[in-house]
């Protein structure tokens, strides 16, 4: 969405669900009318990611069989350092994360998707306008 010639740029790596799809649209709505470049690419697509080329990542994953998507773990690995990393994790219970990831958690509960993109939001903003 938008130019990817603007210098402000997000990538949103998600998983698709109807949760998921819904804050997603909220993201996108919120920053289309704004000078930033946003893509989106599947979580397994993360390992092709140069997280230097942008302004904020935002991840949003599954918590799946008592972990984080592989993919998902070893790009927060080498990217932690980095101030750009925003993460919703969902997960059955609603409160698993990465340790060492300052992530939103949640239970995909669908009347959620107002706060959490909310929040999302807020973060995104705090990193691209600091």
């Amino acid at each position: 969405m938008n130019s990817p010639e603007l210098t402000t740029k997000i990538l949103i790596a998600t998983q698709g669900s109807e949760y998921k799809d819904g804050i997603l649209s909220d993201l996108t709505t919120h920053f289309k009318s704004k000078d930033v470049y946003i893509k989106v690419i599947d979580i397994y697509e993360l390992t092709e990611v140069d997280a230097d080329r942008w302004s904020a990542i935002c991840i949003i994953h599954t918590w799946e069989y008592g972990n984080p998507p592989f993919t998902v773990e070893e790009f927060t690995k080498k990217t932690i350092a980095k101030n750009q990393l925003i993460v919703h994790t969902t997960s059955g219970e609603g409160s698993y994360r990465m340790e060492e990831v300052d992530a939103i958690t949640g239970a995909s509960v669908m009347e959620d998707i107002p706060t959490v993109s909310t929040q999302l939001i807020e973060r995104l903003e705090e990193v691209i306008y600091q």
